[in-house]
């Protein structure tokens, strides 16, 4: 009874694509080029270069490194405490999926969107307007039951068979999933490994934050009435993480 269906998604693609825009400015690591540049007046005369090229004495290179490289996950829970109207908390979490899906695909940063029970895997790099009609019809279904904490230790433990430099799950869900030890368990056994961030969407946060709170930590918890936060929030707490 927890099936997921295509539906049309021209309506929450035109609202996605705002956020998506912004979301990939912010996770855009752009690598700069390893060229030679002049250096400030007052910088030190590099001798080394003055022999090498005398037309150009006062340039040194700077070697760069490249970008760190990102595979993200995002899993959202579908059961039926999630609600159903436009405005719910599982109409925000398709759509926040929606817009990471779509800055993933802009950026080229693996990823996979799933919902939770069962782990339907509706869209990734080369899903196209399948995987949009399938976000878009990810609406709430009738179980009872979330399975969050399986469905994020499953995917931590395929993120860390990879070899990306930051390793990213983003768990969208109300806190009433039925195996709540099981994620708290997991983010706190692989927090070094994974960034495991709750997110909790709608216009019901602060009643869910406790519960929130304890299962992911408070520094990886994002707590947004609208998605047009996501950005800002996700981005945050990646910059902390890196320092």
């Amino acid at each position: 009874g927890h099936t997921v269906k295509p539906m049309p998604y021209d309506r929450m693609l035109a609202e996605a694509e705002p956020i998506a825009e912004r979301l990939a400015e912010a996770l855009r690591f752009d690598s700069e080029a390893s060229i030679a540049e002049p250096v400030e007046r007052g910088g030190k005369f590099q001798i080394r270069e003055y022999l090498r090229d005398r037309e150009t004495p006062f340039v040194i290179q700077e070697d760069r490194p490249e970008p760190p490289t990102m595979e993200i996950r995002i899993i959202v829970d579908h059961s039926t405490s999630m609600g159903s109207m436009h405005g719910s908390p599982m109409y925000c979490a398709a759509l926040a999926s929606m817009s990471v899906h779509l800055a993933c695909t802009e950026l080229g940063i693996p990823h996979v969107a799933s919902i939770t029970p069962d782990d339907i895997r509706v869209a990734d790099n080369g899903s196209g307007e399948r995987g949009l009609a399938l976000i878009s019809g990810s609406q709430v279904s009738k179980c009872s039951y979330e399975d969050m904490g399986k469905t994020v230790k499953l995917h931590a433990q395929e993120l860390m068979r990879g070899n990306a430099d930051w390793k990213v799950i983003l768990a969208i869900h109300d806190g009433a999933t039925n195996d709540g030890s099981v994620l708290t368990e997991t983010c706190r056994a692989l927090r070094d490994q994974v960034v495991i961030i709750g997110v909790g969407i709608g216009p019901n946060v602060t009643v869910i934050a406790p519960i929130l709170r304890a299962e992911f930590g408070s520094d990886r918890l994002i707590l947004i009435p609208e998605v047009d936060e996501l950005a800002t929030k996700l981005t945050g707490i990646i910059r902390n993480i890196r320092g």
